[in-house]
């Protein structure tokens, strides 16, 4: 039963753990540094989200969704490109996910803005200070 959320923990924990193994394989097959930091990103958005589980409910999916609008502005940052179009794509589908989750009512608008908040510094934080 997932819908409970300290049922959630164990899974938490299990993402965790396979996306630490996936950043060492990367490490050790030399995949470039940024397509790395995606990764660390992932990671570090897990953490935290399974952290805040503890004590309250967060949108995982809108951290996700968070993460990877901050990181098209990252990345069109560090490599000076204009990601106007990525962006309006991904803030849109972003609002879709964010509404169908409360459409089955599995989350209530502060937990969904806590997690694309939770997204947005782990997105762009993380791939603007890795990859530089």
């Amino acid at each position: 039963d997932l819908t409970k959320r300290h049922n959630k923990i164990v899974p938490y924990a299990i993402y965790i753990i396979f996306y630490t193994i996936y950043y060492y394989m990367m490490r050790e097959a030399s995949i470039p540094y940024p397509l790395v930091s995606v990764i660390i990103v992932a990671l570090c958005i897990q953490i935290a989200c399974t952290l805040i589980s503890l004590v309250w409910k967060v949108s995982v999916h809108m951290a996700g969704a968070g993460a990877i609008i901050r990181a098209l502005a990252a990345y069109g940052f560090i490599l000076n490109f204009k990601p106007l179009p990525w962006l309006c794509t991904a803030i849109s589908v972003s609002g879709l996910v964010g509404t169908s989750r409360m459409i089955l009512r599995q989350h209530n608008l502060s937990q969904l803005v806590i997690g694309l908040l939770i997204g947005f510094l782990c997105g762009f934080l993380g791939i603007l200070y890795l990859t530089v």
